[in-house]
């Protein structure tokens, strides 16, 4: 056990010796930034930025000095506001965050090349899921779901390069809540229900 202990710690002094740790701070003191160096770059999960206040803004990973994983970055409120996806320096994509000013969630979505490309997903200002469904290359793509504000699904769409396919319409029961009818389209044209 003991020669374990000592090779650890062995392992632990040569990697600290190869790395060193870079602090900036603000005027009032307030750590600003932090990150690890190797060799003059940048290594790991390294980069950290705050704001004045000491919340944290931004959390950076880097692999041989280029941006490697992900970069998050968060509001003043401690919100997570923008996810970017980096490999070797290049942006794989990027997910933006949206709020409303009771501080909820508004909108999730996902961007390739700055063009809307995956996953979006929409909020109530009470935190309500309202619609979900995918991008590609900018325009809506495959199944998009909408919900009422007692979480019945409503409209089910289907997209292929932003042109409307398919749709289905529900409309439920204002006193029993249950479905009472499913009106659907192809192409634009009622195929039943109508």
């Amino acid at each position: 056990m003991k020669k374990l202990i000592l090779f650890l710690s062995l392992i632990l002094i040569s990697y600290n010796s190869f790395s060193e740790v870079r602090n900036t701070f603000y005027e009032n003191n307030q750590l600003k930034t932090e990150g690890i160096y190797k060799d003059g770059k940048l290594i790991g999960e390294t980069k950290y930025t705050y704001y004045k206040t000491g919340e944290i803004r931004t959390k950076e990973n880097y692999k041989d000095g280029k941006l490697d994983g992900w970069l998050k970055e968060w509001n003043k409120n401690g919100q997570i506001d923008t996810e970017e996806s980096f490999e070797d320096g290049n942006l794989l994509f990027t997910i933006k965050y949206k709020y409303f000013n009771n501080a909820n969630l508004e909108s999730k979505q996902k961007y390739k090349d700055g063009r809307l490309n995956g996953e979006s997903v929409f909020w109530t200002r009470d935190g309500k899921k309202f619609a979900e469904g995918n991008y590609k290359n900018g325009q809506a793509d495959s199944e998009w779901i909408w919900w009422n504000n007692k979480g019945q699904k409503i409209e089910e769409s289907t997209y292929k390069d932003g042109y409307l396919v398919e749709k289905n319409l529900y409309k439920y029961s204002f006193f029993t809540g249950k479905l009472k009818s499913v009106k659907r389209y192809k192409n634009g044209v009622c195929t039943s229900g109508c």
